[in-house]
């Protein structure tokens, strides 16, 4: 009996906990938006940092009319004074990759550096690309309550100065992974309840 208890809680504590995934889209997109002469284009959404999801380490997109295998970076930027808008957004994380799954509502995870926020604290993630003209590359539901989504042209990574809202909801997600202080705490009560059982 001691034997199978052990081996319960060595399966509780290896057991992979759920992501926690901010999201303003509802998962299905009615257009495809970019720059008609094509160039640089970034789009981004806004959040607010919710308890269980402080460690974000992953941008999730949906990618409309470009071809599967162009670059794309994945940027996190922080919001200094929590007014959810971008124009004085700074870059905290990003990842190069490529596209792939266009013109699908299929979501590509875009792994970044972890970042740490606080909670209450709000932040955008995003996608910049350039493209060629007539393409479209930020996917967008248009069905949803909208308020979140922003967009800029031409600018830097570093600089959403030029940013100004979308009226839609870019396919677009951020995955926080579960906090350190949560899988301090279960492997802390499972040693506990362990070492009960062996004195038992």
């Amino acid at each position: 009996m001691r034997r199978f208890v052990t081996l319960a809680i060595g399966a509780v504590l290896v057991a992979p906990a759920s992501a926690f995934v901010y999201s303003a889209d509802d998962g299905v997109a009615e257009a495809n938006y970019g720059n008609a002469n094509g160039g640089s284009m970034m789009w981004l959404n806004h959040f607010t940092v919710q308890p269980g999801g402080t460690v974000i380490n992953q941008v999730l997109g949906a990618f409309g009319n470009v071809p599967n295998g162009a670059a794309v970076t994945a940027h996190l930027w922080s919001d200094p004074n929590g007014d959810g808008n971008p124009i004085d957004a700074v870059s905290l994380a990003s990842g190069s990759s490529v596209t792939a799954n266009a013109l699908t509502n299929t979501f590509n995870a875009f792994t970044i550096p972890t970042i740490v926020r606080p909670v209450g604290t709000s932040f955008f993630v995003g996608f910049r690309m350039s493209f060629a003209a007539g393409m479209t590359p930020a996917r967008v539901d248009m069905t949803v309550p909208h308020g979140q989504s922003w967009m800029v042209v031409g600018n830097s990574p570093n600089n959403l100065s030029g940013a100004v809202a979308y009226d839609g909801n870019w396919l677009i997600r951020a995955n926080a992974v579960p906090e350190p202080t949560s899988v301090i705490a279960l492997a802390a009560g499972a040693a506990a309840l362990l070492r009960r059982r062996r004195k038992a």
